[in-house]
């Protein structure tokens, strides 16, 4: 019984807290193209270890679901842009968003309440919380 306790929450639990982790910092659509390479890595490590041959539709479905997970996580744009102020809370580190000062033994990253100015600049980015705009 404790094995199968110890299992879940390694398992299931663990996930679950990576899963969360990974929208917070890289957003939900590149956090699901990454899960969902999860079945494809099941599957393709059956076929050395249990022997498994899988028909050649779920090959061309897999090649075709590989190029939509490139095609995801490969997106980038870059264009001028403004942020408006904006007082929130988040894990955070010192960068081109977040310019304030603290005491010496404030670590990176960490998280609080910060105010953002208003802010134009031009960059490469991605939908993340400091860059929801329209386009």
């Amino acid at each position: 019984m404790s094995a199968a306790l110890l299992t879940g929450a390694l398992g299931y639990g663990a996930s679950l807290v990576l899963f969360l982790l990974a929208v917070r910092a890289i957003g939900a659509a590149r956090q699901a193209a990454y899960f969902a390479t999860a079945p494809f890595i099941g599957a393709l490590l059956a076929v050395p270890l249990l022997g498994e041959r899988p028909p050649a539709a779920h090959l061309f479905a897999g090649a075709v679901m590989a190029l939509g997970i490139i095609v995801v996580v490969r997106a980038r744009h870059a264009h001028p842009h403004v942020h408006e102020p904006l007082v929130h809370e988040h894990a955070h580190v010192h960068d081109a968003h977040h310019v304030h000062a603290h005491d010496a033994s404030v670590t990176e990253p960490h998280s609080h309440a910060h105010r953002h100015e208003r802010l134009e600049h031009d960059h490469s980015h991605l939908p993340d919380i400091h860059h929801r705009h329209d386009h």
